[in-house]
Parts: structure tokens; sequence; C-alpha cells
């Protein structure tokens, strides 16, 4: 929606302030981790959470994630 109004960061801003975490990819090198820390901080709330990817970025190159995605709770 943000690019409906002029006001770049209005959905992240907004997302923000209802889910447990919202975070956007602004370069293809962070998407894995960027990603993989989203949905482990979902299922660990067990709340929603937002993500954004641009457009731009949605064909772009990038590592493919490490390890399985540890959601156990630290102690």
């Amino acid at each position: 929606f943000s690019h409906s109004t002029g006001k770049a960061r209005s959905d992240l801003t907004l997302f923000g302030e209802v889910t447990v975490m919202a975070a956007r990819v602004e370069k293809a090198e962070q998407a894995p981790q960027l990603i993989d820390a989203v949905i482990r901080a979902a299922l660990l709330a067990k709340q929603p959470a937002y993500l954004e990817i641009p457009k731009h970025l949605w064909d772009a190159k990038c590592a493919s994630p490490g390890a399985p995605l540890d959601v156990t709770r630290p102690a």
C-alpha cells in the first residue's frame, strides 16, 4: 500500500505496531537471515509477523538457507 501513499515505509511502520516482528529486505544478501528471523519470531511468539521484500529483489540471487531453523526457546 505504501506505493499508493507516497510514504515509502508506511506498511512496515503500520505492521510493526501489530506484529511480533516487521522487517524489510533491503539487499538480496540479507534475505536468508532476515526471512529466518521473521519466521522464528512468529513461531516462538505464536503471533503474526510481517516481511516486506521489494519487487526488484524477487528474482535476485542470494545464498541458500544455512542450517535448519532453530525454533526452540532459549533456556
